[in-house]
């Protein structure tokens, strides 16, 4: 749905003209060493001539790319920050409601402490649509919670969420499309498979939902692990001889709460 609170036009993270900026600036010091060259030439100062054409043209540029990296950080955080903020009040039918019930949240010292999490993780992290999309849902669950008595159990939440990537938040978001697979020879204990089922599944995983990209299918599989080794999925066989399955486990299914959308 549209919202008349947040920018109509298309916030791509683009920052194509932030870095004409650094162009125009390193163009500016090349062309004020040139002069300050010249000048020194005309002079006959080699001492002056050396400064201004090597030490000095070095620290302007040096100096440049520090001003231009602070102001780019900071338009890219003000950026995410824009998304994180649009995508929260799109999963909202009253806009009205939902600020209000924000408002009280970034007041609140433990709901602030839970945002500034939440911006911790967006700001520790390359500009990504995926995980922004992933973190306001978990802002959307927690402020619609009683955040103050489950402030311990969001704040694990949120530190399982910083330790994956978001093409796994997506694959665990997406389990109830997750299908049956089948496997070789197989280790079980009480119907819960300890021997290798990553790959096969991901296979299987992959073909599902049309992937036909090596390259995707290899991070399928690599964030299919992810998921595993921080115990947040295990493969199971209900039935002998049956399929297998991938199911998430107590703690998966409290993360799987909090990035549903």
């Amino acid at each position: 749905m549209q919202n008349s609170l947040v920018p109509k036009e298309d916030t791509t993270l683009n920052l194509f003209c932030h870095k004409r900026t650094l162009d125009q600036r390193i163009d500016s010091i090349k062309i004020n060493s040139a002069t300050a060259e010249a000048e020194a030439k005309k002079a006959g100062e080699k001492l002056l001539r050396d400064k201004l054409a090597g030490l000095f043209k070095i620290t302007d540029v040096i100096n440049t790319f520090l001003k231009w990296g602070e102001e780019t950080d900071k338009a890219i955080r003000g950026i995410k920050r824009e998304k994180l903020f649009e995508q929260y009040l799109d999963l909202s039918d009253q806009n009205e409601a939902a600020i209000s019930q924000l408002k009280e949240f970034l007041t609140n010292p433990s709901g602030n402490a839970l945002f500034n999490k939440i911006i911790g993780i967006a700001d520790d992290s390359p500009p990504d649509i995926e995980l922004l999309q992933h973190l306001s849902a978990a802002m959307y669950h927690i402020v619609n919670s009683d955040f103050e008595a489950l402030f311990a159990e969001h704040r694990h939440a949120l530190a399982q969420i910083e330790r994956l990537t978001p093409q796994a938040l997506s694959i665990l978001s997406d389990c109830a499309s997750w299908p049956q697979f089948q496997l070789g020879t197989v280790s079980t204990v009480d119907g819960v498979v300890t021997s290798e089922w990553v790959e096969e599944f991901s296979e299987f995983y992959a073909n599902n939902k049309g992937v036909r990209d090596h390259s995707v299918r290899l991070r399928i599989a690599h964030s299919v692990r992810e998921l595993q080794n921080i115990r947040l999925i295990v493969a199971v066989q209900k039935e002998v001889n049956g399929p297998f399955t991938c199911l998430l486990t107590g703690i998966g299914n409290e993360i799987r709460k909090y990035i549903q959308r």
